[in-house]
């Protein structure tokens, strides 16, 4: 993970695109997720991000929440990936967190989501939500 942190604050041309696998972090001795965190803001070369929710479930949620926020302040983001490979609830709190912080930025343009398991996050088009996951659902809706 050390090289991909170095590769991202060098603003290396060869990476345009980050996926957030569980083999990101998988080497020893690797740096925190807080450096990793860190370096994202500041670069002006990704411009895709796949994210894995089989990866993101590892993260503690404070680290999640930290996670989406860098790759929403990525300066040049055009296309956002979630997805599984399972039945994974996608956190649609997440996912919203990322694409808030991207609506300013006119170069965003592709959001992409599948092999999702929604069963949990189905909202009935209910103005007055009575449960959580049709509000978290509404705040989704609104975002896009």
């Amino acid at each position: 993970m050390e090289r991909i942190i170095r590769r991202i604050k060098e603003n290396d041309p060869g990476l345009t695109e980050l996926d957030f696998s569980p083999s990101l972090f998988v080497a020893q001795d690797t740096p925190s997720l807080e450096e990793f965190v860190a370096a994202l803001p500041t670069n002006q070369m990704i411009t895709s991000a796949n994210v894995i929710l089989r990866f993101l479930y590892k993260l503690q949620i404070y680290e999640q929440i930290q996670l989406c926020e860098a790759i929403g302040s990525l300066p040049n983001l055009q296309s956002l990936r979630f997805g599984s490979s399972g039945l994974t609830g996608l956190p649609l709190r997440l996912l919203v967190r990322i694409l808030s912080m991207t609506k300013s930025q006119q170069q965003f343009r592709s959001l992409t989501i599948h092999s999702i398991h929604l069963h949990d996050n189905i909202c009935h088009k209910n103005p007055k939500p009575s449960n959580a996951n049709d509000e978290e659902y509404l705040e989704f809706r609104h975002t896009l």
